[in-house]
């Protein structure tokens, strides 16, 4: 296809447009997180104003999570590591690293805030303790990965199971709700309050980024191949947009976190968020493929140490939220927001470095 696919599998190196992306979401959704916790703003109730506070979602949404999640199924294709017994352990650990992160970002502080004589009759604590997030998600869905690893299921069947997974969670999210602590379990898999990113209506993303992995494995020209990627994708999302506007479905839904609206995914939620993630990394590979050096080596090393950096910085806010607290501080305004976000960042790629090289330390 015109010169740029091959039968074998040469393409099978690093593939650096995928670990800017990375880098740019970790970036996005470190500064989101502060302002959740630890600005004065309320975004889930109040709608972004201003080209900031949009740009910020925009980058905290479709170019935050689904691109993790995007680059977990591609890298599902990349790693050495795939045997379905590997991933099966590989998701074990991070669903129980899941929830001892909970413990110590927000379930210490909350204990030691409230007090509570028994903790499940506390339900800021039962939440800090039990809410579902994305490493739970990321659990489940290298769990899931090793099942179908296991059935010898092609990755274009997992797509198509992902889709009826995406609507099943629809109607499941849609009936009767749940109540009490079984919520926990079941906003695990179909969206609740409780839950940011159950598996049925997420797993689509991995998925499409297995189904891309094993593409890109056999692309012989990828300068050929982002460049037909990019006019497509952007023609499609032309196209895309004037149809879901007219079915009541509009462009900032993939990114507001007003309402939970982000959280809730359907297939537009869907369609939309794919085309901005196949754009980005097709701009990416452009801008990236010729640069080398510190921030090169800067890019590699956050997308390899992903997990840890994102574990470090909510360990950090959650320290900060717990001062805020003891201070009667009532939050950081939008400058300081922004500032203490990006301070976290560096903090948290530095201490993941440190941690790096005392394991390659006592490793030897």
């Amino acid at each position: 296809m015109l010169g740029i696919f091959s039968t074998k599998e040469i393409n099978t190196g690093r593939q650096k447009e995928m670990d800017y992306a990375k880098t740019i979401a970790i970036l996005f959704m470190i500064i989101i997180h502060v302002w959740e916790n630890l600005s004065i703003y309320n975004v889930v109730t109040e709608a972004p104003e201003g080209l900031w506070e949009n740009l910020m979602q925009f980058g905290a949404g479709p170019l935050a999570a689904p691109v993790f999640m995007f680059c977990l199924g591609a890298g599902v294709c990349y790693t050495r590591h795939s045997s379905p017994i590997q991933l099966a352990r590989r998701g074990l650990l991070i669903f129980a690293g899941a929830y001892l992160l909970n413990l110590g970002r927000r379930g210490i502080w909350d204990y030691l805030l409230y007090e509570p004589t028994d903790i499940w009759d506390n339900g800021k604590v039962v939440y800090a303790l039990l809410n579902g997030d994305i490493l739970h998600f990321a659990g489940l869905a290298f769990l899931l990965i090793s099942l179908f690893r296991a059935l010898h299921l092609p990755v274009l069947l997992q797509g198509i199971i992902a889709a009826a997974m995406l609507y099943e969670g629809n109607i499941l999210a849609d009936g009767q709700p749940v109540y009490g602590l079984s919520r926990y379990f079941f906003g695990l898999f179909y969206y609740m309050s409780v839950c940011s990113f159950p598996l049925l209506q997420w797993f689509i993303y991995p998925a499409a980024g297995m189904i891309f992995g094993r593409v890109l494995r056999h692309i012989s020209g990828k300068n050929g191949f982002y460049g037909l990627l990019l006019v497509l994708s952007a023609v499609s999302l032309y196209y895309l947009d004037s149809l879901a506007s007219s079915q009541g479905f509009y462009f900032r839904y993939i990114y507001l976190l007003q309402y939970d609206i982000y959280y809730q995914q359907e297939i537009f939620h869907f369609l939309y968020t794919v085309l901005v993630i196949f754009i980005e990394l097709s701009l990416l590979y452009f801008l990236t493929k010729n640069i080398e050096g510190g921030l090169d080596e800067l890019a590699f090393f956050i997308g390899r140490n992903l997990t840890a950096i994102y574990v470090i910085q909510w360990l950090l806010i959650g320290a900060l939220y717990y001062y805020q607290w003891q201070t009667d501080n009532q939050g950081f305004d939008a400058a300081m927001s922004n500032a203490v976000g990006v301070l976290i960042v560096i903090v948290s790629v530095l201490l993941a470095k440190a941690k790096e090289s005392l394991s390659g330390f006592f490793n030897r």
